[in-house]
């Protein structure tokens, strides 16, 4: 039995995501597609759109077999804690046999060479790299020239030329984390495989057109189209009104773009949620953590929190309206949007540099905690639990006998991750992480 993980958000599921798990079974002979997926916080440093839950059952639904939660203090981590995270949970199943993901460059060998060359001490490299910063050019700029030396030096010329019809490998969203996956293989001396298609439509951060009947996508009744996730979400935050649904406040022509967005079915779980999470819902949580917490020394026991960032927030503090706005007062050459809003989750989450430490020391230890799998594939939990070298969590009740301390740590912090998440629920008591159970298509 061939089984191919996908490492994902699903924030939310959308027709690319559907094609990728397609993709894996039918151009690449999976007979089961686990997904490693985040929980109800996201590598953006924000909040999944609706829970972890509800995108289980569009992945299951989507034709996922499996669904584990990639652990809150990884998912919300930088590309390298994310990556590393992730392929930690596929070495430890020890049933996976290859990863696959989407990227903009659609080149693996492209990519897997990248990665040798920042994964090795390669003195080149770090000479050119130096040279370059010397010269004036920023660290993305001075290691693609860097990348490229290394490469025409060691006689990869077609690879060089590969990087000319892809200038933006180092820089596109899907190609850092694709060299991440496969630096993290070549680190721990993985077996597993790296696969990956081109990414389809719209790029990464793309928003959805205004108007469906002049999107070049050539949306109509009858065709669905590649959006990005960014765009969905862009559209439902904005137009969304607490409490409704989002058939009831959406035009026809807005609703339209979204069906054919996504699968039938996950369209239909999309627009039946009456609340679509923000990190601006979680603005008078965090302001009232950084009162309590306005000393340098403090914030800086957080995770990638550096004396200037902590310095930028303490003064800034008093101009909080909201965390959007509160973000783009910190923002700086520097210091880009999405490196503050994970900032400023791992403070409102109690995720500390020291502990973050520990874990990387530790070589990114993880339990396997199960979210939901399909019935006609229950075959491969039988194997998971056979071969997998670190404990498959199915009830939370069992958690506690089956963990060790390191392990309790990581839990614990997605259990408060999970209740800060549903702190604001309205609709209805939420149930805790004990409450739950796993979720059978």
């Amino acid at each position: 039995m061939k089984t191919i993980a996908i490492i994902c958000e699903l924030n939310p599921l959308h027709n690319g995501h559907a094609y990728l798990i397609n993709e894996a079974k039918k151009s690449f002979g999976a007979d089961r597609v686990i997904l490693i997926m985040s929980g109800d916080f996201t590598q953006r440093g924000t909040p999944a759109i609706v829970p972890k839950e509800v995108r289980t059952k569009m992945a299951l639904t989507a034709g996922a077999d499996v669904v584990i939660e990639l652990p809150v203090c990884y998912a919300t981590g930088s590309a390298e804690y994310f990556a590393f995270g992730a392929i930690s949970i596929c070495n430890t199943l020890n049933c996976v046999d290859a990863i696959l993901f989407g990227s903009e460059c659609g080149n693996i060998k492209l990519l897997q060479q990248i990665a040798h060359i920042l994964s090795s001490e390669n003195i080149l490299f770090s000479e050119e790299l130096q040279k370059a910063m010397k010269a004036g050019k920023n660290f993305a700029a001075a290691r693609d020239i860097a990348l490229r030396k290394v490469l025409s030096v060691s006689n990869e010329l077609d690879l060089v030329k590969d990087l000319e019809i892809s200038p933006s490998v180092l820089i596109s969203p899907n190609n850092i984390l694709g060299i991440e996956y496969c630096k993290s293989l070549i680190q721990t001396h993985s077996k597993i495989q790296p696969l990956t298609t081109k990414r389809l439509g719209a790029a990464y951060h793309d928003s959805l057109p205004n108007d469906p009947k002049t999107s070049d996508n050539s949306i109509n009744n009858n065709s669905s189209f590649f959006a990005s996730a960014t765009g969905i979400r862009e559209l439902l935050e904005n137009s969304h009104r607490q409490g409704e649904k989002a058939e009831d406040f959406l035009s026809k022509e807005t609703l339209l773009l979204l069906q054919n967005s996504m699968p039938p079915e996950v369209f239909k779980q999309l627009v039946s949620e009456k609340e679509y999470r923000t990190m601006n819902d979680f603005s008078m949580l965090l302001r009232y953590k950084l009162t309590c917490l306005s000393d340098r020394n403090l914030l800086t026991g957080f995770f990638d929190v550096h004396t200037d960032l902590a310095d930028k927030i303490i003064k800034n503090l008093p101009n909080f309206t909201n965390i959007d706005s509160f973000s783009l007062l910190l923002k700086s050459k520097d210091l880009t949007y999405t490196r503050i809003s994970r900032c400023l989750l791992h403070i409102l989450l109690d995720i500390y540099e020291k502990d973050m430490k520990t874990l990387k020391e530790h070589n990114y230890p993880s339990y396997i905690r199960l979210l939901g799998f399909r019935k006609e594939s229950s075959d491969v939990l039988s194997v998971m639990k056979k071969s997998s070298f670190s404990p498959i969590i199915s009830r939370m009740s069992d958690a506690n006998h089956i963990l060790d301390e390191e392990h309790k740590f990581i839990l614990h912090l997605d259990i408060k991750a999970s209740d800060i998440y549903h702190l604001l629920d309205k609709e209805k008591e939420p149930l805790n992480e004990y409450q739950k159970k796993i979720i059978i298509f």
